[in-house]
Formats: structure tokens, sequence, C-alpha cells
């Protein structure tokens, strides 16, 4: 008998997967077949579903430079003081209002209480490290803009995502030409594996 003692798990996440592994057997069973009786038909099947589609086109848009520095520097003292005091009041308010302690005590039955307690922790430092940095960005912008200005041309860097995924836009096909090659072999193989796996499935449904 296969269960967790989770209701959700048992009621919903099992079935899922046990009807994904039964419908997966069942599509390898079928694709396992027509590659031994018709190989060319199951090919010419297979080439008309075929679609590519490219990471880096779908990333290009990411990829246009969007800057906003004309529009801050050109209103510098403004920002800079909402930056401060944007900065100034959330590390206020995580110092002196916010207690981790309550909201760990209000969380302690949903989850272990030490986790909670490490999270809220991690969270609200961060939160003042954040605000600190918008208070000295906030300052130099309004005092010293020529400083942030020297300070952002050493820091900043340009990351291209298209660049990174550009070996996954690369097609390997040795695959599919050793199945184009060996049809026959192939088929009997993912026959052979389908069937395991929607056996297998069917019997864990069976058992539950």
């Amino acid at each position: 008998m296969l269960h967790s003692g989770n209701a959700l798990v048992d009621q919903i996440l099992i079935p899922f997967v046990l009807w994904v592994f039964i419908v997966t057997g069942l599509a390898g069973l079928a694709l396992g077949v027509g590659l031994i009786v018709r190989g060319a038909a199951t090919f010419r099947a297979l080439g008309s579903l075929n679609r590519w589609v490219s990471v880096r086109n779908g990333m290009k848009p990411l990829e246009e430079p969007h800057d906003i520095g004309k529009a801050v520097y050109g209103h510098r003292r403004w920002f800079g003081i909402a930056f401060a005091i944007g900065g100034a009041f959330t590390v206020f308010m995580m110092l002196a209002q916010v207690e981790t302690a309550s909201a760990v005590a209000a969380l302690a039955g949903k989850a272990r209480p030490a986790i909670v307690d490490w999270a809220l922790e991690s969270l609200k430092w961060l939160l003042v490290i954040g605000g600190t940095l918008a208070v000295i960005v906030g300052v130099m912008l309004a005092v010293s803009p020529d400083a942030l200005r020297a300070l952002e041309t050493r820091t900043n860097r340009w990351y291209s995502p298209r660049q990174l995924g550009k070996n996954a836009d690369t097609m390997h096909f040795t695959l599919d030409r050793w199945v184009e090659a060996h049809p026959r072999t192939a088929g009997s193989l993912l026959t052979t594996g389908a069937a395991i796996v929607l056996i297998g499935a069917l019997y864990v449904w069976s058992t539950r």
C-alpha cells in the first residue's frame, strides 16, 4: 500500500504522478510499436510535430538597455532625499518596531520555530542592510553625485543572458540520427522500457 499519511499527497499528488507514468507508458508503447511496424510513417509524423523554440530570440527584449540615469541625475536632490528618507524609515521600522519573536510564535504551529526564526531574522537584516545602502546612495546622490558616478563606473557590469544561453540553442541530433538508422532496435528498446513503466504504474495503482 502506497500511503504517506498526508491527505493532500495521497489524494492528489500520488494519483497525479501515477497518471503521468501511465500516460507516458502508453505514449512510449505507441511510439515504439510505430517505429517497429511503420518507421518511415512514424518519422514523418514526428517531423510534422517538431518545433524549434529559440531561447535566445525569446530573451532578446531583455537585452535592450533602459537607462534611467539621466532622469535620476536630472532630479538628483529629490531622488536623493526620497532614497534617504525611505531607507532611514526602513531601518527604523526593522530595528525599533519589528519583533521577530512574536512572528515566530504565531507561525510556530505551521513550521519549525528554528527555521521560521532564521528566515525572519535573515529577512529583517537584509532589509536593514538595504535601507542603510539606500540612505548612503541618497546622501551621495544629493551631495556628491560625481563620487556616486565614479562608484557606478567601477561596480556596474553588464551580464548578457543571451550570451549565457548561447549554447542552449545548439542542436544535437546524435540520438535522432541513431534512431533513424536503427528504427526497429530503438522501437524495441522504447517499447520494453515503456511496458515496464506502464506495468509498474498500474501495479502501484491497483495496490493503493
